[in-house]
């Protein structure tokens, strides 16, 4: 128990008093369980819309299914124009759905992307800030330790995916690169079976 909360905090009473047991521990735990709802809900509606809109195609499909169905029943060529227009409504709502879909995806990437290249600026800004320092002033023990210091905060801390992909602005280009390739890929390769 320092004292310390992990986010300033405002509190109609003074603020000595929540760094005695028990209130420390307990603000702890609210901005804990704070921060789990803030990114729980904030992650989870760009899944949820993925998942929502591949709900309704799918409940677009069954119904035109049903309508097929009937078809042989009614003898109506109406119903099988009626079927033709609703397949190609289903198929062009679809691919502007693929499209946001795509769309929010490629956000919520960028958004972990964004915080790992907050993270790698800030780890980098370390070594600047002792190197800004007056630390030629201090004892040659001292200049020595900050030596050491600046010499391991000077590599740039980055988050990865996996072990394979760096969570930075260049490694969200290089994401986006890719899926543009492959889907570049897929693209002739469909087209010339």
């Amino acid at each position: 128990m320092n004292g310390n909360f992990a986010w300033d905090i405002w509190v109609p009473f003074d603020k000595e008093s929540l760094k005695t047991f028990p209130y420390y521990e307990i603000v702890v735990v609210i901005q804990i369980i704070g921060e789990s709802f803030a990114a729980y809900f904030a992650m989870v509606p760009f899944d949820m819309f993925f998942v929502i809109n591949m709900g309704l195609v799918c409940g677009q499909f069954h119904l035109l299914k049903a309508e097929f169905n009937n078809i042989g029943k009614n003898e109506d060529y109406n119903v099988v124009i009626k079927c033709v227009k609703q397949h190609n409504l289903i198929l062009l709502s679809g691919s502007f759905r693929f499209i946001f879909i795509v769309a929010a995806a490629s956000l919520q990437i960028l958004f972990y992307c964004f915080c790992g290249q907050i993270i790698k600026d800030q780890s980098f800004s370390v070594s600047l800030a002792i190197y800004n320092s007056d630390w030629e002033n201090c004892d040659r023990a001292t200049i020595r330790s900050i030596q050491n210091i600046m010499c391991r905060a000077h590599r740039e801390e980055i988050i990865t995916m996996g072990g394979f992909q760096g969570l930075s602005l260049e490694g969200f280009v290089n994401i986006v690169r890719t899926i543009f390739s492959f889907t570049t890929v897929m693209r002739e390769t469909i087209q010339y079976d």
